[in-house]
């Protein structure tokens, strides 16, 4: 009994240590519900921001669209790999970039009514979609969905839910995968977490968010060598990773989103789609595991399928080699750079649905 109350204490002990580490560093700033309002505050003075680091993208948003006072001309809709859609892309200087990091398509839908809802509908949206948007398992907790289930609801739709997004905040404060993360970020600040500052420039040294909503990966990141960015795509670990939660195509899901296009159409909203590529080293991996990926490739098909019905075109493939993009078009395995989408964007492959 002494033994097992030891190992209790114990165990106790260690948890507390944990969760005291995470909260005192919180590299992804849960806590810290100041972090995003500094930078809201930058971008609507019209500066750009540096020193981003560890953003809470779903919080910042919602922030943003609150404190905006200028309506939006396009709307680009989307994950991570659409951080890089700026108005020089789109050709329309009042381009916003409205993406967040993991995004599943309930934060798409979400993104977009918190604008709608200010009354900045836009006159074009870009909606750049993902293979794991049909996947329930690929949902993500940390999601806002609140404007998600309003829209549900008005066309019909039962709504998908993944549980409270402050529980799974919290949980994180007891995550040893966090703790790891906490410590790294100890080590390298020193207990002074960095804020966001102003600047004219659209690249630093350190990662920024701009008024245009693009984000501007780190000198460090921009000016590695092409052989790390190959070998990252090419580690079989990362990419089944990417993949262990696909959990094939769900109908609520493809519904969720014909209901969406079809609510922007009747808008009166111009709707582009797209897909943007993978590193090719990465896609042909893919290729080569169809027992992992053949239901993601088929979201590709489906994608089409929906542009064809709603005879809106679809620009982009997950597939580099359609679009003649190369290694080098790439900060890693999912993210191009810009001047790759200024390539492609307006590349329509293989017409609607196929």
């Amino acid at each position: 009994m002494k033994q097992l109350l030891r190992l209790i204490s114990l165990l106790l002990a260690f948890l507390l240590v944990v969760f005291s580490i995470n909260f005192i560093a919180d590299p992804a700033n849960i806590m810290n519900q100041t972090y995003e309002q500094k930078l809201v505050d930058i971008l609507v003075s019209g500066k750009n921001a540096a020193n981003v680091e560890n953003m809470e993208d779903r919080r910042f948003l919602q922030l943003y669209s609150e404190a905006r006072t200028q309506p939006i001309d396009t709307l680009v809709l989307g994950s991570s790999r659409t951080m890089q859609i700026s108005p020089a892309v789109t050709g329309d200087e009042n381009t916003l970039a409205a993406s967040v990091t993991g995004s599943d398509l309930r934060d798409v839908i979400n993104s977009y009514f918190l604008f709608e809802e200010r009354g900045f509908a836009p006159d074009t949206v870009v909606l750049s979609l993902e293979m794991w948007y049909l996947s329930e398992g690929n949902l993500d907790n940390r999601a806002h969905t609140e404007q998600y289930n309003h829209f549900c609801d008005k066309v019909g739709l039962e709504p998908i839910r993944t549980g409270s997004v402050r529980m799974s905040q919290i949980k994180n404060f007891f995550s040893f995968s966090y703790f790891q993360s906490s410590v790294q970020y100890l080590i390298k600040n020193k207990l002074k977490k960095p804020l966001p500052v102003a600047i004219e420039d659209r690249w630093a040294e350190t990662p920024v968010k701009r008024v245009d909503g693009t984000y501007g990966y780190e000198r460090k990141l921009r000016e590695q060598s092409q052989q790390v960015v190959d070998q990252s795509a090419a580690d079989k670990q990362i990419a089944d990773n990417i993949a262990v939660n696909f959990s094939g195509i769900s109908t609520e899901l493809f519904e969720q989103l014909d209901a969406f296009v079809g609510y922007l159409q009747q808008k009166g909203i111009t709707v582009r789609l797209l897909l943007s590529p993978l590193h090719p080293d990465y896609y042909h991996y893919m290729q080569s595991r169809p027992d992992v990926y053949a239901q993601a490739f088929e979201s590709e098909r489906m994608y089409r399928q929906l542009a064809e019905k709603y005879n809106i075109p679809l620009y982009g493939s997950f597939d580099p080699d359609v679009l003649g993009v190369t290694n080098g078009d790439f900060y890693d395995a999912i993210h191009p750079k810009e001047e790759a989408l200024m390539r492609y964007y307006d590349m329509q492959v293989g017409g609607a649905a196929q």
